[in-house]
C-alpha cells in the first residue's frame, strides 16, 4: 500500500472483505491516519491490478467492532461515512484495539472559529470585499393587490360554482 507523505504504518493482516461481490482475499492496513483494504488481483503472468475497496480516514470512522457469529470466527465491523463494512481477519480484537488506540492518537481538532466575536454584532455591509449598498432615494413598499371580493352562483341541482357571466351550469348545464 502507498503511504502518504509522514502517514506511518501500525499494522497489517491479511483478511476477507465480506461484504464485496462474493468474499475478496487482501489485505488489510491500519496507518497513523486511516484503515484500508487492499485487494491485488493478477491477470495474466506480469499484470496485477490493486483495488482498494474500502479506504476510511481515521477521524470519519463512526463505529468500530468486533461480531461474533454464531457460526465461524470473530468479524471486524467498521462503519464509515460511505457504508458498513464486514472484514474477517485472523485476529479482528487486536486489530481493533489498535484502531482505537491510533484513533486516539490523533491530534485533535480545533473547534471551529465563532462567526464574530463574543458580545459583538454581526458585520455590516461594505466588510470582507462586498461594496456597500447604493445610497439614494428609498423605494416606497409597492402597494397591496386590490382585492375584489369573488362573486360565484352556486347551481341548485349539481353544487357547482359559476361566474355570474354565465346562464348554464359549467358542471351539469342546468340554468342558473
Amino acid at each position: 500500500m502507498l503511504l502518504h507523505r509522514g502517514e506511518a504504518l501500525i499494522a497489517q493482516e491479511p483478511g476477507y472483505l465480506l461484504d464485496a461481490p462474493g468474499t475478496e482475499y487482501g489485505t488489510f492496513y491500519v496507518t497513523d491516519r486511516r484503515v484500508a483494504f487492499e485487494i491485488q488481483s493478477r491477470e495474466g503472468l506480469s499484470r496485477s491490478e490493486v483495488r482498494i475497496p474500502v479506504q476510511v480516514p481515521l477521524p470519519l470512522l463512526r463505529n468500530v467492532a468486533v461480531g461474533r457469529p454464531r457460526l465461524g470466527s470473530p468479524v471486524l465491523h467498521l462503519e464509515g461515512p460511505h457504508g458498513q463494512y464486514r472484514i474477517r481477519l485472523q485476529n479482528p480484537e487486536a486489530v481493533s484495539r489498535t484502531i482505537v488506540t491510533a484513533r486516539e492518537k490523533l491530534p485533535e481538532l480545533p473547534p471551529p472559529p465563532p462567526p464574530f466575536p463574543p458580545g459583538a454584532t454581526a458585520p455590516g455591509p461594505g466588510t470582507r470585499g462586498l461594496p456597500p449598498p447604493p445610497q439614494g432615494p428609498a423605494m416606497p413598499p409597492p402597494p397591496p393587490p386590490a382585492m375584489a371580493p369573488a362573486v360565484v352562483f352556486r347551481c341548485r341541482y349539481c353544487g357547482g360554482l359559476s361566474p355570474p357571466t354565465e346562464t348554464k351550469c359549467r358542471s351539469c348545464g342546468a340554468p342558473i
